[in-house]
C-alpha cells in the first residue's frame, strides 16, 4: 500500500478529522460525488475505509463533498489517515481559490488517546 497523501498525526490522542472539497461537474447531467476517509494503524500495510459520504450535483454546478471521523491515535508513527474523492463517470474540476477555503482538511485534537 502506498503512503502517498497520508496524514501523519503529530501526537497521540483522540482526533476529529474532516475533509471537504468543492467540485464542478463538467457534464450536462447530474453527478454523484463520493468522499471517503481511510485509516491505517500499521503504517499503510492495510487501509480501512472509516467513513464515506455521497452528494449529488447538478449539471454545470458547484457541489461540495464533506466527510468526518473521530479517530483514536495511540501511535503517531503507525496511525495515519488519507482521503479519496471520486465521481460517477463524469469529468469534474476540483475547486480551489487563493482567497477562500474550497478544498481542505480540518484536524482538532479533542482529548487523550483511549
Amino acid at each position: 500500500a502506498t503512503l502517498s497523501g497520508a496524514w501523519t498525526f503529530p501526537v497521540t490522542g483522540t482526533w476529529y478529522v474532516e475533509f471537504f472539497w468543492s467540485q464542478i461537474g463538467i457534464t450536462s447531467h447530474s453527478t454523484n460525488y463520493n468522499t471517503k476517509l481511510w485509516f491505517t494503524n500499521d503504517n499503510g500495510s492495510a487501509w480501512v475505509k472509516v467513513t464515506e459520504s455521497t452528494e449529488s450535483g447538478h449539471h454545470y454546478s458547484l457541489s461540495r463533498g464533506t466527510t468526518s471521523y473521530i479517530v483514536n491515535v495511540d501511535d503517531e508513527t503507525t496511525d495515519k489517515i488519507r482521503v479519496s474523492g471520486s465521481c460517477d463517470g463524469t469529468t469534474v474540476t476540483v475547486g480551489g481559490d487563493t482567497d477562500a477555503n474550497k478544498t481542505g482538511w480540518t484536524f482538532f485534537r479533542i482529548g487523550d488517546a483511549s
